[in-house]
């Protein structure tokens, strides 16, 4: 059977984080966390986190989800984002991550707790 992620988090590519925590802080209702996360209290909803990324073009992907799932189920949750037509695009931080991307081109991971700083 299906295994669910384990955590599902939303992260935003930005050149400046904290220009945007307090938007999506306020919008969202969320408690500030460790780093620059933002969780809700409750659990309910997944977390928010903002990557550093150092473009500023228009037309470069925003949002990603990260997917964890345990380590075990990692490669075949993989093989099925393949198999419904994704590419695998970067395995160079396995097991801690894979990139994939969908048939547009809008990028996703899926994680491990494996090889974590």
């Amino acid at each position: 059977s299906e295994h669910a992620p384990d955590v599902l988090e939303l992260a935003l590519d930005t050149p400046d984080h904290e220009k945007l925590t307090p938007f999506y802080q306020a919008l969202l209702g969320y408690d500030a966390h460790a780093g620059d996360d933002l969780v809700d209290a409750a659990g309910r909803t997944p977390s928010v986190w903002f990557q550093n990324s150092d473009s500023d073009a228009t037309d470069r992907q925003r949002w990603h989800l990260d997917v964890s799932v345990p380590h075990d189920v990692a490669e075949a949750r993989i093989q099925a984002v393949i198999d419904a037509g994704g590419t695998l695009v970067d395995d160079t931080a396995a097991p801690a991550f894979w990139v994939l991307e969908d048939p547009e081109g809008n990028r996703s991971c899926i994680c491990t707790w494996q090889s974590r700083d």
